[in-house]
């Protein structure tokens, strides 16, 4: 298939990712306007009554209410075509749904996976994620751009330690996460090979992963 990789179109392979659940976007939109409301409400009382903690109200349900409302509307925005783990000779590029990322094959160290294990309170059951990680060379200019700005891509890796550069939810990808992460390591090991890339060897060795489970 022919991918865009900055207004360039090359030839590669892609996996599957779903897009993003469209009741989950409403909500968080919903969520979103409402807290925002109810910080424009907590700063009016705060004018009227000259009370410092409105303001402090104000700026938290303002802050996380734009959270929740950008979030919302960019999965309610995010285009199917550009959804998928998309391989190519020169980059990776990912796509889960917000903004594309294309990171030159060059620029990774490693293909990586991890477990988070979220202790459950109150008697609610903990929950387990697996995440699949793509990992910078340290001279990486992302990896750089990550060290300056330890949040750049919170909404995914704010949480990794270390230089990974992107972190996918593994419930996120359409296809088998083995298969996903055998073929980055697979095409990161052998360079060589990733000229196949360009041809319809790659999508025949790998067709039985490309379809949605």
């Amino acid at each position: 298939m022919r991918i865009d990789i900055d207004g360039v179109r090359t030839a590669g392979i892609r996996f599957a990712v779903r897009p993003p659940s469209r009741p989950v976007s409403i909500t968080l939109v919903v969520a979103g306007l409402g807290f925002v409301a109810l910080g424009g409400t907590a700063a009016v009382l705060a004018l009227r009554d000259g009370m410092a903690t409105g303001i402090i109200g104000f700026v938290v349900l303002a802050g996380l209410g734009s959270i929740f409302l950008l979030g919302g509307l960019a999965g309610l925005r995010s285009s199917r075509t550009d959804l998928g783990v998309d391989l190519t000779e020169s980059h990776v590029v990912v796509g889960l749904g917000f903004d594309r990322l294309a990171v030159p094959w060059d620029d990774i160290a490693r293909i990586d996976a991890t477990t988070l294990r979220y202790t459950g309170r109150l008697g609610m059951r903990g929950q387990v994620q697996h995440w699949l990680l793509i990992v910078g060379t340290p001279s990486s200019p992302l990896v750089r751009r990550r060290r300056e700005h330890p949040r750049m891509l919170g909404r995914a890796v704010g949480w990794v330690t270390g230089d990974a550069v992107v972190a996918m939810p593994t419930g996120r990808l359409g296809s088998d996460p083995v298969v996903v992460f055998h073929a980055l390591r697979h095409y990161l090991e052998r360079p060589d090979e990733r000229i196949h890339l360009r041809t319809g060897a790659a999508a025949t060795a790998w067709s039985a992963s490309t379809q949605p489970r």
